[in-house]
């Protein structure tokens, strides 16, 4: 589908339209697309003519929830004595008669590591549940500089140390999605009040030098398959913002939101607009960090006294 270019699908319509070698190729889909009982004379008929090269039955099955019942007295007895510590834990833990501490050596500093780089979609879902515990009071704020918390393998998502849950797997969702550009009726609305994209259109259909590049495609002008944009609508900044700082832009650097940007529109400056918009992105200048290596003092050198000296 990338060598196809920009994509137009419309699911209320259930349609999907692409140029191929500049003609406009349009598919549909079916309505009808539920299904049907067979009857036990049509599975008959299929298995006498051979119409059937293989038979599938589907049938939903209800997880069972686990059994809590426990046959054992003995094992009974212990789990009903310290219950407790199978709770959900609400607060602090009690106090205990001896405290754990790590010992440092004095006028020890903290080790001078990068910071945990998580996605942009995590970093949400980490504020929303180290909020939940701080009210609950399962955690409270720290000056420490120094900290370790860690889970294994991929549950590694959120620091929950005082957690005596087991880390249970759980069912995976997973979704395809389509980009569908939902917004083109209403670019094309305010394109057709812009004096710069009309005066743009008038060269295309007198076909005058320079306009060999552009064509026109139900009312939207294409550079080389690109949907071009004049300098001055303002639907550059509602791109800028869907293609960067959506969960699905998931605040990409300049290079990948201009190449994602660049495959389906382009408009004259799109680098520059780009790279001013990353770098004024107040989330990734929260989350990023710097990549170079810190610079040190400036260390001049001495001045020579004679010609040929070091």
């Amino acid at each position: 589908m990338k060598s196809l270019g920009p994509i137009l699908t419309d699911y209320n319509d259930l349609s999907m339209k692409f140029l191929k070698n500049g003609k406009m190729i349009e598919l549909r889909g079916e309505r009808d697309g539920g299904l049907h009982l067979i009857t036990a004379q049509q599975v008959r008929r299929l298995l006498h003519t051979k119409g059937a090269s293989a038979f599938f039955h589907i049938q939903v099955l209800q997880p069972e929830p686990p059994s809590t019942q426990i046959s054992d007295p003995k094992l009974q007895t212990l789990l009903h004595k310290y219950d407790s510590l199978f709770q959900i834990p609400s607060n602090l833990p009690p106090a205990r008669e001896t405290n754990h501490s790590i010992h440092l050596l004095p006028q020890a500093h903290p080790v001078n590591v990068r910071p945990y780089r998580y996605p942009y979609f995590q970093k949400h879902e980490i504020e929303k549940q180290v909020d939940t515990m701080l009210a609950n009071g399962v955690i409270r704020p720290s000056t420490s500089p120094f900290s370790s918390l860690y889970r294994s393998g991929k549950t590694n998502v959120v620091a929950y140390a005082l957690s005596r849950i087991p880390e249970n797997e759980s069912p995976e969702f997973y979704m395809l999605s389509v980009p569908s550009f939902s917004f083109l009726k209403t670019l094309k609305h305010e394109l057709s009040q812009q004096h710069e994209f009309l005066s743009k259109l008038q060269d295309i259909t007198n076909n005058t030098e320079g306009a060999q590049d552009f064509k026109i495609i139900q009312g939207l002008i294409y550079h080389k398959y690109r949907i071009w944009l004049p300098r001055t609508t303002s639907f550059i900044k509602v791109l800028l913002e869907e293609f960067h700082k959506t969960p699905t832009g998931g605040h990409m650097g300049v290079t990948k939101t201009l190449a994602r940007l660049s495959s389906n529109f382009t408009w004259v400056g799109m680098r520059d607009d780009v790279h001013k918009f990353v770098l004024a992105c107040l989330d990734c200048q929260h989350s990023k960090y710097e990549t170079k290596k810190a610079t040190g003092l400036l260390c001049p050198l001495p001045i020579p006294h004679a010609p040929w000296e070091d």
